[in-house]
């Protein structure tokens, strides 16, 4: 983000809201500072520093009260879903900047793949080889929502199991929640002879 800021100054007037936890964590406000913005918003959470409250929150007050041409994000899943959703309902371009596990960095582990579109657009893209920016609207979160949500993930590994042992040539990825540190298991068929799987 701070490159980018960088690279707009003088070009349009920018307006940037960090947020964090709390005071120990916050980081780069110096940076900014000396980078001449229009605004500089800083919060925490625990209103240790600055602002108390969420940086979205200031953000949402701030285009109320004026036209914003568009918006940037990265951060936690949490805010970009909040940040993506208030754009997408206010009719504001969005940038959002992902941040998934990447296992192999180059798109064939799936470990980082979400959905972009719906319907008969949809299709899957990888952070590591797609992104890691994409325009907020392509964004579709089930993925996230599946791992977060025991039911759905449940039922989505049985359906994803069925249908791996009736596809010979469906990669399956397994993600072993009922341990600590959750293990990933790859099944992929190897010419006929079997399938190869491993335990990371």
């Amino acid at each position: 983000m701070f490159l980018l800021v960088k690279e707009l100054k003088g070009k349009a007037n920018l307006n940037v809201y960090l947020g964090f936890r709390d005071k120990s964590l916050v980081t780069c406000e110096k940076e900014f500072e000396e980078v001449g913005l229009n605004k500089l918003v800083v919060t925490t959470d625990d209103g240790s520093y600055k602002e108390k409250g969420y940086a979205i929150d200031f953000m949402k007050k701030d285009i109320e009260e004026n036209k914003v041409d568009k918006i940037f994000a990265c951060g936690p899943l949490p805010m970009l879903k909040a940040v993506r959703a208030y754009a997408i309902e206010n009719n504001i371009p969005c940038q959002i900047s992902l941040e998934e596990r990447m296992g192999c960095g180059i798109g064939a582990c799936l470990g980082c793949a979400i959905q972009i579109g719906k319907g008969e657009n949809a299709r899957y893209g990888h952070v590591c080889k797609d992104g890691p920016v994409f325009n907020a609207k392509d964004v579709v979160y089930t993925i996230n929502m599946i791992i977060n949500n025991d039911t759905a993930y449940t039922k989505t590994l049985k359906n994803v199991r069925a249908v791996s042992e009736n596809d010979p040539y469906t990669l399956t990825v397994y993600f072993d929640r009922s341990v600590p540190n959750p293990t990933m298991l790859l099944s992929f068929p190897v010419i006929e002879s079997g399938s190869f799987e491993k335990d990371f």
